[in-house]
């Protein structure tokens, strides 16, 4: 006890006495009050400049799901091939650390394999500094301390590797699932409700399979009279049991009355009633919601679709009204006819749309038109809509083409969903010294739903049959002769035209998953038209043309979307020694332009035997394409826009494509060594109105390179783009300006 007392002493007595640090803590005090602002101000200056670059996104423990999945769902991306663009929008720059944006992205991943059955998983973000971009960053702060500002050197960037740090744990297994608040429904619907679950004893817990659970639950109601169910915040309840790595699950429904459809009434916008109503016949008819049936929800959505394929109306909302019962769903009794309330904004009745092409027309150099079309979407008070279209193309000076067309469309003819089509049409197309084209044509058609439209494939049937006279003034050419003889001929055809589509896409204008698959087929023969004594001759011939396209959304959010086209089609003329039973120009197939071949011009390739420069003008018999196209969002690096700049460019697209396919004479074979080869890029911006595009194509395999007009012998010695040796880059480039997509 005694040493350690004397050590205590003794290390006490070495400690210096407080007046000898007086002085000391004096000039430490002085020293922080004279340079502590400074000191202060350079170091929070220092730390604002001092930037985190990220280079490299990585994740460790994940075993069970992969890394490029885990990538798509957060916002921290590693550096691309656009990071040079930054001088665009800082959005294609390296990224810069961010914790705030990688404790999003950390919560994200939790969500994202709890959702998955991961129940203990746990995620944290670290990160990783290069060492030697944090000695150059130190190395220049250094130099700079002894300068003035002007002349001090910019701090570089300290590079990171963000580490996402996963710990999944085991997946849990469902144990115990059921249900609450189902108790009183009829016993066929708790049958069926209890029948086929998605959510399976022993296997594994997702969110995906609760929320298709909750879905067929919610199906079965709807479609069953209970129109006003709900789903409790808390319905899930899940209990884990961590030792056995199992849940029990319970979920809650209020299903609320069940109701029978009442009479349906009409109410318009009393704002807009200058635009004026439609007869409520033609709106009854579009009603699937039948009087006194069980309440389902398809019949209410199916009679909003079949208002909006109206065209005639800006706003239509369908719902059942429960203002007679003081607006309380629960105070309905069981049974009860409630009321359907239908309300209606009416469009513009009148509407004028402009529209202008510009694109590149291989010999015939730039093509460059415009046209006008006035609808009027209730002209006779019943939703019939009436268009009147014409379409005028002052360039090139060499050829004139001008059309006059319109349209009726009778909401339904017979049955509430086939429409009755007429329309009538003149189009003239000459190309100088050549031949000119005249067509006047009056058709009957339809455009007939034959699938349920809620469920996919969407089938669509178009059938039409027309009445056609043609005429045509056209130098006739025999091969390899250069002598030609205008002469006149005359045509009346009845062609019979079906269109038959399967469409499993998820847009019907842009887009970015399914397929459509279609097949159109065009008949005209001699004895139909014998049916009208006009003692002309008659088009003798059958089109069949065969399209499939498919979409894939590399990205899941469509920013990185995969198209494919694969097209074809041929003509079959029954008598091919009568000229004068020909197709007419208007329909045969024809190759290049914005929607085909991009590197040649519209209707500027054509593989035949006739030496006539202009023949690829007049069209071919056999047509195959194949294109590939990659679509590409830029500017959308994080899932939303931040500034005006980057919410105006978050709708633009790069767009790369490679297109393959040619267009033959009837008698000429189709060979690989005569199959164009073309490949581009494009800047694509999306609209309200659509797509327009901007698109550059180059030949990178030209079947016959040494000609200007685009006509292939059937013989020709086609050369590569690297192989053709010295040429003029617009030989070899094309500029394609459109509207749509390219399919």
């Amino acid at each position: 006890m005694g040493d350690v007392s004397r050590s205590r002493r003794s290390a006490r007595s070495r400690l210096p006495h407080p007046l000898q640090l007086f002085p000391k803590l004096l000039f430490i005090v002085l020293l922080v009050a004279v340079a502590g602002p400074s000191f202060g101000q350079s170091f929070i200056e220092l730390e604002k400049n001092r930037k985190r670059e990220i280079v490299d996104v990585r994740f460790e423990g994940n075993r069970s799901l992969s890394t490029p999945e885990l990538q798509s769902i957060v916002a921290t991306q590693a550096p691309s091939w656009l990071s040079g663009l930054s001088f665009l929008s800082s959005s294609l720059g390296p990224q810069l650390v961010d914790p705030e944006v990688q404790g999003e992205d950390t919560v994200r991943l939790f969500v994202y394999y709890r959702n998955r059955g991961f129940l203990d998983a746990h995620v944290s973000c670290a990160y990783r500094d290069v060492p030697s971009t944090v000695e150059a960053w130190q190395n220049v702060v250094k130099h700079n301390a002894l300068l003035a500002a002007n002349e001090k050197s910019k701090l570089p960037n300290i590079q990171d590797t963000v580490i996402f740090r996963v710990s999944e744990g085991t997946p849990y297994t469902i144990n115990f699932f059921s249900f609450s608040g189902l108790e009183n429904l009829p016993s066929d619907l708790l049958q069926q409700v209890n029948k086929e679950t998605v959510l399976k004893k022993g296997t594994t817990y997702s969110a995906d399979k609760f929320n298709q659970e909750r879905l067929r639950v919610e199906t079965i109601l709807r479609e069953n009279g209970y129109a006003f169910f709900t789903t409790p915040r808390d319905s899930q309840i899940v209990v884990k049991h961590p030792l056995t790595h199992t849940t029990d699950i319970n979920m809650t429904f209020h299903t609320g009355p069940r109701v029978r459809n009442g009479m349906a009434h009409i109410y318009y916008d009393s704002a807009y009633q200058a635009r004026g109503t439609v007869r409520p016949s033609v709106i009854m008819r579009q009603i699937s919601l039948d009087s006194g049936a069980w309440f389902r929800y398809s019949d209410l959505a199916a009679t909003e679709r079949d208002l909006g394929r109206l065209g005639t109306f800006e706003l239509y909302k369908v719902d059942l009204d429960t203002s007679g019962f003081a607006g309380h769903s629960d105070s309905i009794k069981e049974g009860t006819a409630v009321p359907v309330s239908i309300f209606l904004r009416m469009r513009s009745l009148a509407e004028l749309t402009p529209g202008i092409f510009l694109g590149s027309g291989g010999i015939k150099g730039v093509v460059f038109g415009g046209s006008l079309a006035l609808t009027h979407h209730s002209i006779f008070g019943g939703a019939e809509n009436a268009t009147i279209q014409t379409e005028y193309q002052p360039l090139p000076t060499s050829q004139l083409r001008w059309s006059l067309g319109g349209q009726l469309v009778f909401p339904y003819v017979g049955f509430k969903k086939v429409p009755l089509i007429l329309s009538a049409n003149f189009v003239t197309n000459e190309l100088k010294n050549e031949y000119k084209e005249q067509i006047y044509e009056a058709s009957v058609g339809s455009n007939i739903l034959l699938s349920a439209p809620t469920i996919k494939p969407r089938v669509v049937l178009v059938p039409d049959i027309s009445l056609e006279y043609v005429r045509r003034d056209i130098s006739d050419t025999t091969f390899f002769m250069t002598t030609s003889i205008l002469t006149k001929r005359e045509q009346f055809n009845i062609p019979l035209s079906v269109n038959l589509s399967f469409d499993w896409s998820n847009d019907l204008l842009n887009p970015s998953a399914g397929s459509i698959v279609a097949y159109t087929t065009q008949f005209a023969s001699p004895v139909l038209s014998k049916i009208f004594p006009t003692r002309l001759p008659s088009a003798a011939y059958w089109k069949n043309t065969l399209q499939l396209k498919t979409y894939m959304d590399a990205s899941r959010n469509a920013t990185s979307i995969f198209a494919f086209r694969l097209s074809g089609g041929v003509i079959t003329l029954f008598s091919p020694e009568d000229t004068s039973r020909d197709i007419s120009f208007e329909r045969r197939f024809y190759g290049g332009g914005t929607n085909s071949l991009r590197a040649w011009g519209s209707r500027g390739i054509l593989v035949s035997r006739d030496t006539l420069a202009t023949r690829p003008q007049t069209g071919g018999y056999k047509s195959f394409e194949a294109n590939i196209e990659w679509r590409y969002a830029p500017f959308q690096y994080y899932p939303a826009p931040f500034t005006a700049w980057e919410s105006f460019f978050s709708d633009m697209r790069i767009a790369f494509f490679a297109d393959a396919g040619n267009v033959w004479d009837r008698d000429v074979p189709i060979t690989i060594s005569t199959m164009a080869l073309a490949a581009g890029a494009g800047i694509h911006y999306t609209t309200l109105f659509g797509v327009f595009r901007l698109d550059f194509g180059l030949k990178m395999y030209d079947p016959n390179p040494s000609s200007t007009s685009g006509l292939i012998p059937a013989d020709a010695s086609g050369k590569f783009l690297w192989n053709r040796g010295k040429f003029k880059f617009f030989d070899v480039c094309t500029v394609q300006l459109g509207f749509g997509q390219s399919f």
